[in-house]
């Protein structure tokens, strides 16, 4: 794992295909050389809370982020084209979903979550 820059906490830096994603992983930020997250590269990481996606990111993977159960907020960047099946899905305490662009690429299913309040929140309008 590697330490973050401030003192609050370590944060696993996903490098992509090859990177072995700990299962107690708390923290993560996606290195800005990764432009896809492979299908089931955080599936149940169940103290996940926090991900930290970059400009350039292009696709994430199915059921990349599925049964995540801490996790309570993400922002998509504007850059991510493809959100593929059940990338979130099961995320029970997901409650904000930020992106500007969700019309292109939003897919069925992508947001399967049985049991919370899900506010969607489209920065450029506010709502």
């Amino acid at each position: 794992m590697e330490e973050a820059s401030n003192n609050n906490a370590d944060i696993f830096v996903y490098l992509g295909e090859s990177s072995v994603v700990p299962q107690d992983v708390v923290r993560v930020r996606v290195h800005p050389s990764v432009t896809v997250i492979r299908p089931s590269a955080f599936e149940e990481r169940y103290k996940l809370e926090e991900v930290e996606l970059c400009d350039g990111l292009l696709e994430i993977g199915c059921r990349a982020f599925s049964e995540c159960k801490s996790l309570k907020r993400i922002s998509i960047p504007s850059t991510v084209n493809k959100i593929s099946f059940e990338a979130f899905y099961f995320c029970e305490k997901l409650e904000e979903v930020q992106h500007d662009h969700p019309n292109n690429c939003t897919k069925y299913w992508v947001f399967s979550i049985l049991s919370c309040t899900f506010t969607y929140t489209h920065p450029a309008r506010g709502y």
